[in-house]
């Protein structure tokens, strides 16, 4: 009964649905007749109709939140990189949110912001990355990193061109 998008970038995809909708309270209002006589106004007649259009539409509309989408994620990630280029050297807890051949991802509990602590910062030794498992294991001592795990990091790098964070491991 009720549709409602809050996006500016859904005010066309909100259209086009209440055009479907309108369409569709005339048939069952008015009656088909009626209903028929509002069609061409209400979506379109010929090849510039709703129904021969929607998948452009659709396709159009897809594109377009997703464009804005990875544009708002980037600038939130720059903004997140700025905030911490003055924490430089700033410590907080955090959970590992995420492990690759990279690293691990934490995700700091006061901001939700996650950073990488690179393999490379781990140490000397050798890690060995198990896919299935999602872990970092020290070949030489053993010292596992695993997802959920609860970490203490100090913020080291801020690249706020890209919106990167890197963090050293401190615990």
């Amino acid at each position: 009964c009720y549709c409602h998008f809050t996006s500016p970038i859904r005010r066309y995809p909100d259209l086009v649905v209440h055009r479907v909708l309108k369409l569709q309270l005339a048939y069952e209002q008015l009656g088909g007749k009626d209903a028929l006589v509002r069609m061409p106004r209400l979506i379109g007649k010929g090849r510039e109709s709703l129904p021969r259009i929607l998948p452009q539409i659709c396709r159009a509309c897809s594109d377009a939140e997703r464009a804005a989408d990875a544009a708002s994620h980037a600038t939130q990630k720059i903004k997140i990189a700025q905030y911490y280029e003055d924490r430089l050297g700033e410590r907080y807890a955090g959970t590992v949110s995420w492990v690759s051949s990279m690293g691990l991802f934490v995700r700091l509990d006061l901001t939700q912001v996650e950073g990488l602590v690179s393999i490379k910062s781990l140490g000397n030794e050798w890690f060995e990355f198990d896919e299935d498992a999602l872990t970092l294991t020290g070949a030489d001592t053993g010292t596992r990193y695993e997802l959920g795990q609860r970490v203490i990091i100090e913020v080291s790098r801020v690249n706020t061109t890209r919106g990167h964070l890197d963090f050293k491991l401190i615990h």
